[in-house]
Order: structure tokens, then C-alpha cells, then sequence
């Protein structure tokens, strides 16, 4: 009986162990997103066409579920989600627009423990969504809803004032693009499709709390 009885112990000092190397974060990050460098329109009557245009830099808004799983007191993995709110703005020749998105995505990456209140991250992502063309088309308004895709890594700082209370600070790139289309008035059988696509630097600054 007494093998029996160590190996439940250590069994059960184990499972402990690995519990109090684990945590769970909810975060807000808020913070810049780059700006749209090429729009795309694809015209049903006039063909395609590709202008350059002027990045302007756009805004972040992320609500983030991050999990940490520490394999020693050094190196462990942050693995969440996110859902977001995020604008890519443009300039061309006096006029100014951009693109609209809201979604989800998915975050894997690894972190070091640089003590017991200071955490780096390097977290590759991947987000999807819907959005719209925010300039005004002419036709009263911006453009009906299409497919968004962002991709990119977050080099990240986190510090723990208290055992529940977090901030932090984000460097990183994101890339991608943005589609919507419009109806252009007094054409009902016209289609006109936007593709704005954009990549650059992103930076963000957040607070959390740790469950």
C-alpha cells in the first residue's frame, strides 16, 4: 500500500504544481492600427483599377482572453482570443476614407517570466470579420458589408501590479485586407468591389485582470 500511497501523493503535488503555473487574463487593448496603402475598385462597367494611396494611421479596440502555461519558472505559451473593433484610414488628393471592421481571432505564442510580476509575449495572430468602406461613395453613404483578414505578431510587455490587477504594452506588425461593394446610384444593375488592403506597425496599450 505504501508505493501506492507515494505515487497518489506525488501525483496529487504534481497536479497542484502545474495549477499554480497556469493563469488566465482578461485584457482591453487599445491602441493604433496601420493605415490602408492601396485601394482596389473593380468596376462592373469601367474595369479594374489599383490607386496608391496615403496610410493614415486607424484604431484598435480588442477585448482579449489570454491563457499562460508556465513549463518551469522561465519559458511557458500564451494561447486566447480576442474580439475587435478596428479602423485602416486613407488620404489620396483631399479626400480621406478607410475601413470598418469588427471580428474575432486567435492568438498562439510564447512567453518569458522575467519574475513573479513581469511577462514578455510574442504571440503570432490571425483575425477575421466583416467591415465596410467608410468613404463616401456618392450614393449617400459608404458600402455594404464584406470579408476582413488580418494577420500578423504582437511583441508584448505585461506587469502585474497586484495579484489581480494588470497593464501592458504592445509593439507589433499586422497586415491584410478589407472588401465591400456598393450599388453606385441611378445604376441598379452596376456592382462596384473595394479591396483595401493595408500593413504596418501596430502599438497598443492595455489593462487586465488575472482570475
Amino acid at each position: 500500500m505504501r508505493p501506492c500511497s507515494a505515487t497518489l501523493i506525488l501525483l496529487a503535488s504534481a497536479s497542484m504544481m502545474l495549477a499554480s503555473e497556469s493563469s488566465t487574463d482578461l485584457r482591453l487593448r487599445v491602441g493604433l492600427s496601420p493605415g490602408v496603402s492601396e485601394v482596389e475598385q473593380r468596376s462592373s462597367t469601367t474595369g479594374t483599377s489599383e490607386t496608391s494611396v496615403d496610410a493614415a494611421d486607424g484604431i484598435s479596440i480588442a477585448p482579449t482572453l489570454v491563457c499562460t502555461k508556465m513549463f518551469n519558472d522561465t519559458i511557458g505559451m500564451v494561447y486566447g482570443g480576442e474580439l475587435f473593433w478596428r479602423s485602416h484610414e486613407w488620404e489620396y488628393q483631399g479626400a480621406s476614407g478607410g475601413y470598418e471592421a469588427i471580428g474575432a481571432g486567435l492568438l498562439l505564442g510564447a512567453a518569458i517570466r522575467l519574475g513573479p510580476q513581469a511577462q514578455i509575449e510574442l504571440t503570432p495572430f490571425l483575425d477575421v470579420g466583416i467591415g465596410q468602406e467608410t468613404y463616401d461613395t456618392g450614393s449617400g453613404g459608404g458600402t455594404d458589408n464584406g470579408p476582413y483578414l488580418a494577420y500578423g505578431v504582437t511583441l508584448g510587455a505585461w506587469f502585474a501590479l497586484t495579484d489581480n490587477l494588470l497593464v501592458g504594452a504592445e509593439l507589433g506588425y499586422l497586415a491584410g485586407r478589407g472588401e465591400a461593394s456598393y450599388t453606385p446610384s441611378g445604376s441598379p444593375g452596376d456592382q462596384d468591389d473595394w479591396i483595401d488592403r493595408f500593413d504596418g506597425l501596430t502599438a497598443n496599450l492595455g489593462i487586465g485582470y488575472r482570475f
